[in-house]
């Protein structure tokens, strides 16, 4: 049944993680064609004057709808000051038109050799977050709306190995790399974002079709189902050995998303798809129903992308510097660890259903558990540095009064033979350097902060 099923209309996005430097890759992305994204996508026909009124209603929307730190730091591009009174941080995002038809390589078991899928690349957009860490989202469609063309394209979009055809037959993340991110690598011994990003792009799929010329047999969790998880389609009617156990697809469909009766969502660790009838149009149909899917929405899905890889990395590299991560863990909790980012109940549950997804609660939850042992940890070894102290400040109360210890001095000034302007700087600097070891080896956190405080001030 879900083999003959044709869809209306759809959207489809691939995202990957990549790392960039600020200044550098920005100046080689705009050589490369890329252009500030717009507030508002419109279609072609739109006056100048049906345009300025659409930017400046978009920008109450968001304000009227969205959360200040939210909509300011993905959407509008107005983040405001914090409460140093400095501009908070936002994403600077890019995009470029596209428009090139590709063809992956499939190997076919029946057929024995590799079949092409067609699809056409319409656009790139890049997301530069905070950090260096930026985001790609390649918007792409099959050669037909088939679910069968859906399914297949779901599933090789996502595959960084997928091969792509060419006078060199290149890994689809080597034709991102080298065509869309400027030769920026994506997978590698040495590339950051492929250690904590997982094994594979993200997919974010939007399926708008006719329900209501389906027969009775058609269900939309189990076509939802099966395009969520790139499962084979028809798996679940047909009860083979390809379908799910009934209590793994309970577990899965228990965290869909049923808001409305029109349209129903699925959001996993590695996509988020929606599937129903009138939710989404083409931009040409309808540009606001479309801005709220290919950018509202998406956005929300972006930014737990970037939560779950910042969360992933802080609990992979604890181990290297605790002290340093758990201040850098506290202070991205601070600013982005949003429990609601809506006004509206539609955006939250959308944000909800997602964080869970992701399991960003669960690394947090990970990660707080290892600070309160690396607490434990730092008070017993505080405690005994401060006996130590103690022992020595014992040790130094065996001489009685201030006139044994200057005795004390003079007699090694004599000793040594050298005046007392010279020997009572010496002392001094000897000393300090005493006190700093001493401060260093009592609070060595601290210590180091303070260090870097009066670095930045030399600095600047």
């Amino acid at each position: 049944m879900n083999h003959s099923i044709q869809f209306e209309s759809g959207l489809i996005k691939v995202s990957g993680i990549f790392n960039y430097q600020n200044k550098k890759d920005h100046r080689r992305f705009i050589q490369h064609g890329y252009e500030t994204l717009p507030m508002i996508e419109l279609a072609s026909n739109t006056s100048d004057e049906e345009k300025q009124s659409r930017i400046k209603g978009t920008k109450e929307f968001y304000k009227n709808v969205y959360y200040r730190e939210f909509h300011g730091f993905l959407l509008s591009g107005d983040p405001g000051v914090d409460y140093t009174g400095n501009e908070r941080e936002s994403v600077k995002t890019l995009r470029k038109a596209i428009q090139q038809t590709i063809s992956f390589l499939k190997y076919n078991f029946q057929l024995k050799q590799e079949v092409e899928h067609s699809v056409t690349i319409q656009s790139c957009e890049l997301y530069l977050f905070p950090n260096q860490i930026g985001i790609f989202s390649i918007t792409i469609e099959p050669d037909n709306w088939s679910a069968p063309a859906v399914s297949d394209l779901l599933l090789l979009s996502r595959n960084f190995n997928t091969p792509v055809k060419g006078a060199e037959k290149k890994l689809f993340h080597q034709w991102i790399s080298e065509q869309l991110l400027c030769g920026i690598q994506l997978v590698g011994d040495n590339i950051q974002s492929d250690a904590f990003s997982g094994s594979k792009f993200k997919t974010y799929a939007i399926l708008n079709l006719n329900e209501s010329l389906l027969d009775q047999s058609y269900q939309r969790d189990h076509l939802l189902y099966e395009l969520g998880t790139c499962s084979l389609l028809d798996s679940i009617s047909k009860n083979g050995h390809d379908a799910p156990s009934a209590s793994y697809y309970e577990s899965i469909m228990s965290d869909k998303i049923a808001v409305f009766n029109n349209y129903t969502g699925l959001a996993l660790l590695d996509s988020f798809t929606v599937i129903g009838q009138g939710h989404f149009t083409p931009l040409q149909q309808n540009a606001f129903t479309y801005h709220n899917w290919s950018r509202v929405y998406f956005s929300i899905y972006l930014f737990n992308l970037y939560m779950r890889f910042n969360l992933f990395k802080f609990n992979a590299e604890y181990a290297i510097h605790p002290v340093r991560y758990r201040d850098q863990f506290q202070e991205f909790l601070n600013r982005y660890n949003f429990r609601h980012i809506s006004f509206n109940f539609l955006p939250n549950i959308l944000f909800s259903a997602m964080r869970k997804a992701l399991m960003i609660d669960e690394e947090i939850e990970h990660f707080q558990e290892r600070l309160q042992g690396l607490a434990a940890q730092l008070q017993e070894e505080q405690e005994k540095r401060q006996a130590l102290l103690l022992t020595i400040i014992s040790v130094l109360s065996a001489i009685d009064t201030l006139d044994g210890i200057m005795e004390k001095l003079n007699e090694v000034k004599g000793f040594l033979g050298i005046n007392s302007i010279v020997f009572y700087f010496l002392f001094a600097i000897a000393t300090l350097f005493a006190i700093a070891g001493l401060s260093y080896f009592l609070f060595p956190h601290h210590f180091n902060k303070f260090i870097k405080k009066i670095n930045r001030w030399f600095r600047k």
